[in-house]
């Protein structure tokens, strides 16, 4: 719960910043609309630097001091590569809501600039939503199902039409970042989260720039619907690879005595 409260940051701003820099571009230009929000992050630094450091010194949150592993040493376990490589597969679908959205809706919708200030912003909404109610579901059934990383798993025509399923996908994107995410906690030593996070968010990185490559050119010569097809593959896909490589399996249970 925690994890997606926090990460509705990101859909907080992609839905906020819709509507803004739409405004700021017709009124300022494009150049402005670049550099607000770059400015607007090194503002945010010295808040965020003095509330890290003000939670660090109260009692116990470092947690348990716990000898920390080499990345080479962490990637040679399983778990490891059950939470990279999905990731690699999955985190694009979130990254082709954030940059092709918009312009579907400008070119396959025909939305001019101002409309897409009053519609644009729709999809991130259930973003947010996603990040929170993926988040308090999978707490949910942690006393169900007895085990934190099987929970996560269980969880992972017209304009309005398509903002609406549209908006769904965010929702379902942003429910996977926040489960996987919450996964690397109940996985690995606190004194590793950081890295293999960084690990998780790299792979996803790395796959969205490949895969924004593949649908620019898909939908250049086939169109937005086999573009949002090869999209829609993307989840099962990575959900699939996960629970393959992840196999969470039930305790086995004592053995019977004998005799």
């Amino acid at each position: 719960m925690a994890t997606g409260i926090f990460s509705a940051g990101s859909g907080v701003g992609a839905l906020v910043a819709t509507p803004i820099l739409a405004a700021i571009t017709l009124r300022a230009g494009w150049r402005v609309a670049i550099a607000a929000p770059g400015l607007l992050g090194f503002l945010l630094v010295p808040a965020w630097t003095l509330a890290y450091n003000c939670t660090m010194r109260q009692p116990g949150a470092l947690g348990e001091e716990v000898a920390t592993r080499g990345w080479c040493e962490i990637l040679r376990q399983r778990s490891a590569w059950a939470l990279v490589l999905p990731r690699a597969i999955g985190d694009p679908l979130w990254y082709f809501c954030l940059f092709w959205i918009p312009v579907y809706l400008q070119q396959a919708r025909h939305l001019d600039l101002k409309q897409l200030a009053l519609f644009g912003w729709m999809p991130f909404l259930f973003a947010d939503l996603g990040s929170i109610v993926g988040g308090s579901i999978s707490d949910a059934l942690i006393p169900r199902v007895g085990a934190p990383v099987r929970a996560r798993i269980i969880v992972v025509p017209s304009l309005w039409v398509s903002i609406l399923l549209m908006g769904l996908v965010a929702f379902v994107s942003q429910c996977w970042t926040i489960t996987t995410a919450a996964l690397a906690t109940d996985i690995f030593p606190i004194s590793e989260v950081g890295t293999i996070t960084g690990m998780m968010g790299t792979a996803g990185g790395v796959g969205a720039v490949a895969f924004s490559q593949i649908t620019g050119a898909t939908a250049h010569f086939f169109g937005f619907a086999l573009a949002f097809v090869s999209a829609a593959l993307l989840m099962p896909v990575a959900v699939l690879l996960l629970v393959l490589l992840l196999r969470v399996q039930r305790p086995a249970s004592a053995p019977k005595p004998t005799g």
